[in-house]
C-alpha cells in the first residue's frame, strides 16, 4: 500500500449535524484502530475533534442553523469556508 509506506493517509469526514457527528467520530476511532498513521480532517464538532479530527470547518459554529433567516445570513460564510477547505 502506498499511502502507508511513503506518507501518512488522509481521510476527509464530513459531518453537518449531531448524529452524524456522533458517527463519524466513532469511524475515525475506529479507522485509528486499523491504521494508526492515518490523518483525519473534516467537518465537525466536538466528538469527531475529540476523537482526533483536525477541523476544516466547525460545524457548531459555521452548520448550526435554525430556520431559514439563519441558513441565509450564514450562507455567505460557509460559501467562503467551503472554497478555502477545497484549496488545501
Amino acid at each position: 500500500m502506498i499511502c502507508g509506506k511513503f506518507f501518512p493517509m488522509r481521510i476527509l469526514v464530513s459531518a453537518g449535524e449531531a448524529s452524524s457527528e456522533l458517527y463519524g467520530a466513532q469511524l475515525i476511532e475506529a479507522l485509528r484502530r486499523r491504521v494508526p498513521d492515518a490523518e483525519f480532517f473534516g467537518v465537525g464538532g466536538q466528538r469527531m475533534q475529540q476523537a482526533g479530527c483536525d477541523l476544516v470547518i466547525d460545524a457548531r459554529v459555521h452548520l448550526s442553523v435554525v430556520g431559514i433567516s439563519e441558513i441565509v445570513s450564514k450562507l455567505p460564510a460557509s460559501t467562503r469556508n467551503s472554497a478555502s477547505s477545497s484549496r488545501k
